[in-house]
């Protein structure tokens, strides 16, 4: 493979869906950290050792509770530092922290709620946009993310932010908007505008969705089918609720959805014909992937 290949030109070039591509996230930790982001950032960093295993405990803590938790760092390089930020977003809401430093990161508890949590937090309300940037991981990552920062920072201000690593390199550039939890793809800095201008009105970003990641890969896809599929669907404002997801075989899934517009069943499978993409342009082997496809959408009330 030609080492001037970018990953993100191949899967364009083979058309690949992307309707749940979005890895799985019950709840996102996202750590302010602005020394040089190195390829493993999370795992290869200067943090304080007690820092270092805080963080691996939270995430214990939360996979007992059977949720699965993800650590990334973000920034924010043009702002001057003031304390140490860290946002924790799950499908029900998204908190910001401010501490004064990393060790008072030591007396919270992530998995606690109610009051004491509150005290020490603000919800998120606007949405913020987080680009991945991190060129150490993947060079599309830095290419095309940091033109596609720049312009919604130029939109947005303080609300965008730089983001180590989101998944799928390939969909590069990669924004993961909170607190809906969508993460998109190929929000080039030309289309940012009209990004942004579906997200800032409350509609569902569809040309640009990869999935929302609070929810299963089926599940993303069956959101998106819908309201691509149904024209009163592909203007709902809100959330669609989950009522059940039934697995019919080996890759496929009926997923009955509510929304503000009725309830539907969308059956959604794995594509029978593999596509050759370009995992990441570190990589030299070309790998097989199954987009999801839709099957059929029903309306039942």
């Amino acid at each position: 493979m030609n080492a001037r290949t970018y990953c993100r030109e191949i899967s364009r070039q083979v058309h690949e869906p992307m309707p749940g591509t979005a890895d799985f996230v019950a709840v996102w930790i996202l750590l302010e950290y602005t020394p040089v982001w190195r390829a493993r950032a999370v795992e290869d960093n200067d943090l304080d050792a007690r820092v270092k295993r805080w963080l691996a405990q939270q995430i214990a803590a939360f996979a007992n509770q059977r949720k699965k938790a993800r650590l990334v760092f973000v920034r924010q390089p043009e702002l001057p530092a003031q304390g140490v930020r860290l946002l924790l977003a799950s499908s029900a809401e998204t908190r910001v922290f401010t501490l004064p430093g990393y060790l008072e990161l030591l007396d919270l508890d992530l998995t606690a709620s109610g009051a004491r949590i509150s005290r020490e937090s603000s919800l998120l309300q606007a949405p913020h946009y987080f680009v991945c940037t991190n060129g150490q991981r993947d060079v599309c990552c830095a290419r095309f993310g940091l033109p596609a920062y720049q312009a919604l920072r130029a939109e947005v201000g303080r609300r965008a932010w730089q983001v180590t690593h989101l998944g799928g390199h390939r969909f590069a550039p990669n924004v993961l908007v909170l607190p809906e939890g969508v993460l998109c793809g190929r929000v080039d800095e030309d289309q940012v505008p009209e990004f942004l201008a579906e997200i800032e009105t409350g509609q569902f970003p569809l040309a640009f969705s990869r999935g929302r990641s609070f929810y299963a890969p089926e599940v993303q896809a069956a959101e998106s089918f819908l309201r691509q599929g149904v024209s009163e669907a592909s203007m709902i404002p809100d959330r669609v609720e989950i009522a059940e997801v039934t697995e019919l075989g080996t890759d496929r899934y009926a997923v009955r959805l509510c929304t503000s517009e009725g309830t539907y069943r969308v059956e959604v499978r794995r594509s029978q014909e593999p596509l050759e993409i370009l995992s990441s342009c570190v990589e030299d082997q070309l790998k097989a992937v199954r987009p999801f496809e839709r099957v059929h959408i029903e309306k039942l009330g």
